[in-house]
């Protein structure tokens, strides 16, 4: 009797390290890892989707609509985004919004900037705009000065040439009429030439003249408030850093 149980307390305890033994074992084994939920699923309709439209469009890879419906053109620019920035989808869009300083300074280097401005807080620049007054506005890379009327304030500024002159000068510093470029220019407030990002806004098809958005530092999108990382690179560029 003495000798069966010895025999089962030995048992136990073999069994005891068996089990702390296999516990530790699975412990250590790499955890198998989940396929990554996608930022959005087709028929999502939302202020990020039209963001993220509007940014993929921006980088030249949605050639399509941006109407804030996520759709299979939007799924293929985003895949065409990360192969060539050789970066994954995580299930975030972090890489899609990274800051683009760099590629803007490329773009733009300080030696090439004929008249770079300074930058100034966009809390600061509103202060000092006033609605209907025209400013001096400076292409930071040839030096060619228009002139610009404020028309609206918010997140950024809103300008529209002040004559027709300045109209075709300025339709004049982009590629196309439907570009998406943004451009290092410099605007005259109270005496200082002010870092900016200058894009169009909308151009008329009635003739009339178009609509500029100017971001100076710190400015946000319209697309609920957000920072726009293209635009403040280029307002850095414009600012020769």
């Amino acid at each position: 009797m003495k000798a069966l149980l010895t025999n089962f307390k030995c048992n136990f305890r073999l069994r005891a390290v068996f089990v702390i033994l296999c516990a530790l074992l699975f412990a250590t084994l790499p955890v198998p890892a989940r396929a990554e939920e996608p930022a959005f699923l087709p028929g999502d309709c939302s202020d990020d989707v039209l963001r993220a439209e509007t940014r993929l469009s921006d980088l030249g890879y949605l050639t399509g609509i941006v109407d804030g419906l996520w759709g299979q053109n939007d799924v293929n620019a985003l895949a065409a985004f990360y192969a060539a920035s050789g970066t994954q989808g995580d299930g975030t869009l972090d890489s899609l919004f990274s800051a683009s300083t760099a590629a803007a300074q490329d773009a733009f280097p300080a030696a090439s900037l004929l008249a770079p401005g300074v930058l100034v807080n966009w809390d600061e620049v509103k202060e000092h705009l006033i609605i209907g007054q025209a400013y001096a506005l400076t292409d930071c890379r040839t030096g060619i000065i228009v002139r610009v009327v404020c028309i609206k304030t918010g997140g950024y500024a809103r300008f529209t040439p002040e004559l027709d002159w300045d109209d075709a000068t300025l339709r004049g510093f982009f590629s196309s009429t439907a570009s998406s470029e943004k451009l290092p220019v410099a605007v005259l407030i109270d005496g200082v030439s002010v870092a900016a990002s200058l894009q169009y806004a909308s151009v008329p098809a009635d003739g009339t003249l178009a609509s500029y958005c100017i971001y100076f530092s710190g400015s946000v999108s319209g697309v609920n408030g957000i920072p726009d990382v293209d635009h403040e690179a280029v307002v850095h560029a414009a600012a020769g850093g």
